[in-house]
């Protein structure tokens, strides 16, 4: 099987809709499954790319929290453990982060911190065994779309204390349009070659997550959106990145591996012909932030 050698997409709309129809209701595996192999493959890389802005952002919903001394707290999708760290120097206590990803865990354990403890858990069914009323506060960075996040939000409402708050900074369901549209338009000309029908969970706007908070007993002290646009020359440059960060974190599993490179060939052909300016590829990333108070 081979994609048309020049840029011009020849999409199958029809056919695609049938086929995720199809997977739909077989659902050979789950959306977080995919995501876990996506994060355990990246995870010796995972700081590599991107990260001082991540860093940054998730810094700035640090401050807007405001973490004080003495203070319990509880890191959800922690990942490599930037947050929980963090949240140690601010509270001056033990952080607990929970991660589905062993690897990613075993990269944050190697940091060494002794404030810092690790759970490797899905984050949905370590809440759930957590009594209640038992954290000052709850941080969430980057992790909330590839779970369930209503169900994560009211359990996070339970385990906290009264007046105690959640931090939450998360990408849109809009952020990286480009790199979206490419991957749709790559699918959509060869859809057999998709094997799993991934649902990912997050938010079309601020909007959307603060509706969310609202119906899981929040007051809302505060949110915010943003964007950060960055370049690379080639589309093979946009892959090679993005492989080797969360951003397709489940999506690449979703593809048969027989096609998978190719697969990925075809999306950077397509970036490059379709949003190739004089910068560069554009790859906006949208993100929105939220605080909230039980």
């Amino acid at each position: 099987m081979r994609y048309n050698i020049d840029y011009t997409c020849h999409p199958k709309w029809f056919k695609l809709a049938k086929h995720l129809l199809k997977l739909y209701i077989k659902q050979n595996h789950n959306s977080l499954f995919l995501v876990k192999r996506s994060y355990d493959r990246i995870a010796s890389v995972y700081e590599d790319t991107w990260s001082s802005d991540y860093w940054k952002l998730s810094d700035d919903m640090l401050d807007r929290l405001s973490p004080k001394k003495g203070m319990k707290a509880l890191d959800l999708f922690c990942g490599t453990g930037y947050v929980t760290e963090r949240i140690t120097t601010r509270t001056e206590m033990s952080v607990i982060g929970v991660d589905i990803s062993k690897n990613i865990l075993n990269i944050a354990e190697q940091k060494g911190n002794e404030n810092c403890e690790y759970i490797n858990c899905e984050v949905l069914d370590y809440l759930k065994k957590q009594p209640s009323k038992s954290f000052d506060i709850v941080t969430c960075a980057w992790g909330l779309g590839y779970s369930k996040p209503f169900q994560v939000l009211k359990e996070i409402n339970r385990v906290l204390k009264d007046h105690g708050k959640v931090g939450v900074i998360e990408n849109t369901l809009l952020t990286l349009p480009e790199i979206t549209w490419a991957g749709i338009l790559s699918i959509a000309e060869k859809p057999e070659i998709l094997d799993n029908y991934p649902q990912f969970r997050f938010p079309l706007s601020i909007y959307g997550l603060t509706i969310k908070m609202l119906f899981s007993g929040f007051y809302i002290q505060e949110s915010w959106d943003g964007r950060i646009t960055y370049y690379e020359q080639s589309g093979k440059e946009v892959i090679q990145r993005l492989r080797n960060t969360s951003v397709v974190a489940g999506y690449e599993y979703a593809i048969n591996k027989r096609f998978r490179e190719e697969f990925f060939q075809r999306m950077a052909t397509i970036l490059h012909h379709r949003y190739r300016q004089e910068q560069g590829i554009p790859i906006n990333h949208r993100y929105i932030g939220l605080i909230g108070i039980k």
